[in-house]
This record gives C-alpha cells, structure tokens and sequence, in this order.
C-alpha cells in the first residue's frame, strides 16, 4: 500500500490507448469503492428528525464512507470504517480522503472522525503501519485546513501523543527482542 507515491503509479499505469466506452447500459446501480464488486443498497431512512429543513439523502455530498464515519461513536463503529477502508483500493483511499475536505463536499467534522479513528488504531496497537500510513495521506491532503482549524489541531495533538506512546512501546519490545536474540547467540 503506497499511498504516497498514488500520482506516480497513476502516471505509470495510464492506458496508452484512449478507453472506449460502451454504447449504453440497461441501469447503474450505485456501488461501494472497494476490490470487490459491491452495490450499495443501504439507504438511511430513518433521518433527522430534529430540525425544520428538510433536506433530502440524495443531496448529500458526503461520501458512503464518510456518511458512515460520521455516524461512528464507539471503537467498535470505528472497526467498521477501518475494515472498510481496508477493502478499498489505494485509488479509492486517496479520494476519500480527499472528498473529507469542506471544499471537495465533505466537513470539519468528518475530518475530526478520522482523525479520531486513526488515533483509535493507534491505541489498539493493530495495523500500525496502516495508521501511519493513512495519517501521513491525511496530513499530506489537508495541511492548510489543518492550520486553520483549532478544533483538527487540537485531535491531532492527542494522535501525535497516542502515536508517540505506541511508538515508544513498539520500540521497547523491539530493542528487548534484540537484546533477547543477542543473548542466544552468545
């Protein structure tokens, strides 16, 4: 997973003969970004009913992902982005995590949850790499939103405690197997 380098894979793997595009298709169905082929039948009817404005799902900018990470509240909600996240494609990643963005239809708060969400991979001590990984793409994508925000800042001074924590108890662990291994071989 190279997030990272996405616009040089993109550059190297361009079709050097223009795509053709088939006639017409019967119907779409709307589909979930992921490696595999998955429609995306759910449809959250149940709303809000709290306010006045009625403003219908369809209108909705907020990616499925996005929709569903907003709606996260617990670690175990958490679990499920991630292992979302772990289906798509590193394609599919980058444009979520592009779309979170207030000026590419997302918002402040879907920012915040993933923030939140890498911090509660952190923790768990689970998929590291992944987490640095994502954080990294994040940072990359959303370093002026970032300074601009109080609230992103503050999150991401605890992600930068909890990453320092893990890093620090990964770290011990390994030079304890060093000195472990060092002693065998002697």
């Amino acid at each position: 997973l190279n997030l990272l380098n996405l616009d040089v894979a993109k550059r190297r793997n361009k079709p050097k003969t223009p795509l053709t595009v088939p006639k017409s298709a019967p119907f779409f169905l709307p589909t979930i970004p992921s490696i595999e082929l998955e429609f995306d039948l759910e449809k959250d009817k149940d709303g809000n009913k709290d306010t006045k404005l009625l403003i219908p799902d369809s209108l909705s900018t907020l990616t499925v992902f996005a929709k569903k990470l907003v709606s996260c509240d617990d670690e175990e909600g958490y679990e499920m982005c991630i292992e979302k996240l772990k289906l798509m494609a590193p394609a599919a990643i980058e444009a979520e995590v592009t779309s979170m963005a207030p000026d590419a239809g997302g918002s402040i708060q879907v920012m915040k949850q993933f923030l939140v969400m890498v911090g509660t991979m952190l923790k768990t001590n689970r998929d590291f790499e992944l987490a640095q990984s994502y954080l990294s793409l994040f940072l990359k994508t959303h370093t002026n939103t970032i300074a601009q925000d109080e609230e992103l800042r503050n999150i991401l001074d605890s992600v930068e405690e909890t990453a320092t924590k893990a890093w620090s108890r990964l770290q011990s662990q390994l030079m304890y197997n060093i000195c472990v291994v060092k002693a065998l071989k002697e």
